[in-house]
């Protein structure tokens, strides 16, 4: 809309001010798993309805403790 006002295509921003209309969203952490929980989901795992590469994706994600992004970026080279 900035660009629209400054470009004269349009002659206000109709959005101006906008952002205090909202309640500025609360960060949620994630909940994190007790060592005593970790043989529970490796049990689960086994057991889940997904595809063996999703299952062991998410099997090398717990041993190598990489992020999610990492993980969908890595390459086997």
């Amino acid at each position: 809309m900035t660009l629209a006002v400054n470009t004269s295509t349009i002659h206000h921003n109709p959005l101006a001010g906008i952002k205090a209309a909202f309640e500025t969203p609360k960060s949620q952490h994630m909940l994190t798993l007790k060592p005593e929980e970790l043989s529970e989901l490796m049990n689960a795992l086994s057991y889940a309805s997904i595809k063996v590469t999703t299952r062991c994706l998410l099997e090398w994600q717990l041993h190598t403790m990489v992020r999610p992004s990492e993980t969908a970026a890595a390459k086997w080279d």
